[in-house]
């Protein structure tokens, strides 16, 4: 699938959800950690603005300013991102919002196509406990194979 094709499926899939705005002018750079996505991803950084949500068993954060979990909160914790940026794992998301599970949901970026990528599950204890890179568990073929098997609900309370 093109770049074009897989944008516009996205957004018209987390559009129904009330989930992405028109990114505003002055939040243009907001989002430097978009290097290093998959590219569909990285685009839809940059063109939109993106609250938090939940598909399937995944939160995935966003890009708004004004919310506790957003994607460069996510990477604010230098001691998990950068492991799991070497081992080119690119983290998204949680498998929840609440403080219990802290593992990283992250795009696979040793395989896939450029514009999208696996997604995975890191145990984080492994990373900042016993100092080792875990064998990432599979979430899901890629983002758009997450979205389309939802369900996509977007998280009121962040």
């Amino acid at each position: 699938m093109e770049l074009q094709a897989w944008l516009e499926e996205v957004v018209q899939l987390l559009r129904e959800h009330g989930i992405l705005a028109i990114r505003s002018p002055q939040a243009d750079g907001r989002i430097e950690a978009a290097q290093g996505f998959p590219k569909g991803f990285s685009e839809l950084l940059k063109r939109y603005d993106i609250s938090v949500f939940q598909a399937g068993e995944v939160a995935v954060f966003g890009n708004t300013t004004g919310q506790y979990y957003t994607i460069e909160h996510l990477w604010s914790d230098t001691h998990l991102i950068e492991p799991l940026l070497k081992a080119r794992l690119v983290p998204f998301g949680r498998p929840d919002l609440d403080l219990v599970n802290y593992d990283p949901i992250c795009f696979d970026m040793r395989n896939g196509n450029g514009i999208d990528a696996p997604i995975v599950r890191v145990d984080h204890e492994e990373i900042l406990s016993h100092f080792r890179m875990p064998e990432p568990v599979a979430v899901a073929d890629s983002f758009l194979d997450l979205l389309q098997r939802g369900p996509i609900q977007k998280e009121l309370d962040a």
